[in-house]
């Protein structure tokens, strides 16, 4: 992706929705997000992507990054759990079966594939428009790398000096 490419990273109105139900795994559930009290979509998928979202926090709570129902910003996590939302509303098996091989160990494959088809034909049922998957993932290129852009310290390992080469390592800062 060239460095200059302007990427839409506004989430229209249905994804805002889905991630407010996804943060309510951590936040409570439904009661956090009075915005989404009367619509049919919260009642609908709130059950099938808390499970989904419980069998990747049992396998890795810490790849369960949610942000709080009041923050604008969105996290990779979220991000990439629309993506697959999306793939798996256009059948891309394949493509859903990698992203879950990175979030699930192997006794909880099909079912989080199960709970994942049965979300996207909730949403489909529902008839929301189907997510851009092309979007999505460039909105992704584009978070990870200003997250690594930001987040990196380079640290020489030896003084600079005219006879003497250094070699820059780079690392994450935590």
């Amino acid at each position: 992706m060239p460095i200059d490419m302007s990427v839409p990273t506004t989430l229209n109105a249905d994804e805002t929705k889905l991630i407010s139900i996804m943060r309510g795994f951590l936040d409570g559930g439904s009661e956090t997000a009075p915005h989404l009290k009367d619509d049919p979509l919260l009642e609908i998928v709130e059950a099938p992507l808390t499970r989904f979202i419980s069998y990747i926090w049992q396998s890795d709570p810490y790849v369960v990054k949610l942000n709080k129902s009041e923050d604008h910003s969105v996290t990779l996590f979220e991000l990439q759990l629309l993506y697959a939302i999306s793939e798996a509303r256009m059948s891309n098996d394949n493509t859903v079966a990698e992203l879950l091989a990175w979030w699930l160990p192997r006794n909880l494959m099909e079912s989080g594939k199960s709970v994942l088809a049965m979300i996207a034909d909730l949403l489909s049922d529902y008839g929301m428009e189907c997510q851009s998957s092309a979007r999505l993932r460039m909105h992704i290129l584009t978070t990870l790398r200003k997250g690594v852009q930001s987040n990196r310290m380079f640290v020489l390992d030896l003084p600079i000096s005219d006879t003497q080469s250094s070699t820059i390592q780079n690392t994450k800062n935590h």
